[in-house]
């Protein structure tokens, strides 16, 4: 969506834990993501950027943590 000077991409994104994470050994899992960019332009260039994503939603999808049932 194109707004003005502002644009957003609303994406997924979509790895592999293959290097570790924090500090803590890869567990190998693979994982998707939604995420949200959120971008200011002034004279054709990016001035401001912005990304929303669920950080702990990667962390259960790797299972470094555990998530209770709803």
């Amino acid at each position: 969506m194109i707004d003005g000077n502002r644009a957003v991409q609303v994406v997924t994104l979509k790895a592999t834990d293959i290097g570790g994470f924090m500090g803590l050994a890869p567990t190998g899992k693979m994982f998707r993501v939604p995420a949200v960019f959120i971008c200011e332009f002034k004279e054709g260039r990016i001035v401001q950027e912005r990304r929303i994503y669920d950080f702990t939603g990667v962390l259960v999808r790797i299972g470094l943590l555990k998530a209770k049932p709803a």
